[in-house]
């Protein structure tokens, strides 16, 4: 398998190379089909749901994409994800990806929905706000993946990037506590200054930390 940068593909030669590469080899994977299939129309009728299922196989139309055994995407898929992002906006492209991990999210696959959130980050557009929603997602995907101290350290980063973002507060402190760090979980919470969030009462959690800490002292 080989392994495609979309910034290999921001150069317009390349892409239209790479978009003519593309066409060619969508249109041979067509006739491939059609060449197959007037071998075997005398054995059975045409069936088209199964003439939808093979046509899905190709990036091109596939409704969900899968990597290899490696864990890598095919050369197809990986170009064609670099078209799909090269020419847009830097922050439409951050939303694409940030939608795309959503979708990762929703179906339980963290690991793809890191790796989305992942793109929307690298490409450090001017919304502070989406940022911050690209680093509460991927921390909420890192605390499914069983990895609370990088679901931490991106939910930090995203209360940093937009200080309303009481949800990356709280969740950060979720997961302090889940490392057995109540005393932490409390003193984050307390200590997060002015409370500008969306969330209607951040006084009523950090009273809930507190009981909270009071009932993990009981149980050491």
């Amino acid at each position: 398998t080989m392994c495609i940068s979309e910034e290999e593909y921001l150069n317009g030669a390349k892409r239209k190379e790479l978009a003519e590469k593309l066409n060619a080899d969508l249109d041979r994977f067509i006739d491939g089909l059609a060449a197959g299939k007037s071998q075997t129309d005398v054995k059975k009728p045409f069936n088209f749901d199964e003439w939808c299922k093979e046509i899905d196989q190709h990036p091109a139309f596939a409704q969900e994409l899968k990597p290899g055994e490696d864990g890598e995407y095919s050369a197809e898929i990986q170009a064609i994800q670099a078209l799909k992002y090269d020419e847009e906006d830097p922050i439409e492209c951050a939303r694409a990806h940030k939608e795309e991990g959503n979708r990762f999210f929703q179906q339980k696959k963290y690991r793809w929905a890191i790796d989305a959130y992942t793109k929307g980050i690298k490409l450090n557009c001017a919304d502070s706000v989406l940022n911050s929603i690209l680093y509460a997602n991927r921390g909420a995907s890192n605390c499914h993946e069983g990895n609370p101290r990088s679901a931490i350290r991106d939910r930090i980063f995203a209360r940093r990037l937009d200080p309303s973002n009481f949800k990356a507060t709280f969740r950060a402190a979720e997961c302090l506590f889940e490392l057995k760090e109540a005393t932490k979980c409390v003193d984050w919470t307390r200590q997060r200054g002015q409370w500008t969030g969306r969330s209607s009462n951040p006084k009523r959690w950090t009273n809930s930390w507190k009981s909270e800490k009071v009932n993990y002292r009981l149980a050491a």
